[in-house]
């Protein structure tokens, strides 16, 4: 699919990347060419499909993970400008505190930097089948006129990554939801599901299925194999899609 991209000699610097054979080598390498232009992080999300709600969203960063939890538990989403802004723009968004307006995104603003997300920019996409998204750089930088000047050199570079990331990791998207199937789980890890559905703590299942702190968390780093996912907060997004939990 990227033999054609490949002999275009300004993307050489991009080459790892687009040759990517693995989906965790290719955030890696997304992750590596953003570094090179001077941005601590990155996040490439999309909506598959048209009218595929957000909570179903593909999205791979290398954002604090406890930052990720935290957004995906208290749907800030919702409230973030960058979010609304994909969705009816194909300009790029630099993002700064005037960028976030209200108590609820300014409180939302102020939380993402204590995380190291402190200055970035949004670029959207909108892929030929209806997808929806945006890759995101950041660095931990005041938004002032260094970062807007640098910003101003890279545009064009990070304009061509965000095409190069749709284009790598698309193949990821829509195929890998459809062959995957729900996991075949025991009659314990359907408990242990139930109260991470619940918002319960490692101690407190731990209390409830009278284990171990240990214990309890060996079975959920089960449940998150199962489920092929990293977190325990994506294990109850997959257990929701398959239909095991209902919210």
């Amino acid at each position: 699919m990227h033999q054609g991209v490949l002999r275009v000699p300004y993307l050489e610097k991009y080459q790892a990347f687009v040759e990517a054979k693995t989906e965790m080598d290719a955030v890696f390498q997304l992750s590596t060419v953003a570094k090179r232009f001077g941005y601590d992080k990155v996040m490439f999300a999309a909506v598959p499909k048209p009218g595929a709600p957000l909570g179903g969203a593909y999205l791979r960063s290398t954002y604090p993970e406890r930052w990720r939890e935290i957004y995906d538990r208290r749907g800030l989403g919702r409230l973030d400008p960058t979010v609304a802004h994909c969705f009816s723009h194909t300009m790029p968004l630099v993002w700064a505190p005037d960028s976030f307006r209200g108590k609820e995104q300014r409180a939302l603003y102020e939380e993402a930097c204590s995380y190291g997300l402190r200055a970035g920019v949004t670029l959207p996409f909108h892929g030929p089948t209806g997808e929806v998204g945006m890759l995101t750089v950041v660095r931990d930088q005041q938004p002032g006129k260094a970062f807007v000047a640098d910003l101003q050199d890279n545009i064009g570079h990070l304009a061509i990554l965000r095409d190069l990331a749709f284009e790598v990791l698309r193949g990821y998207m829509q195929p890998a939801e459809a062959a995957r199937q729900a996991p075949d789980l025991t009659k314990t890890e359907l408990e242990y599901l139930k109260w991470l559905a619940a918002g319960k703590t490692d101690w407190e299942i731990s209390r409830i299925m009278d284990v171990s702190i240990a214990g309890a968390r060996f079975h959920i780093a089960n449940l998150r194999r199962k489920f092929d996912v990293g977190r325990r907060t994506d294990v109850v997004v997959r257990a929701i899609q398959f239909g095991l939990v209902s919210v």
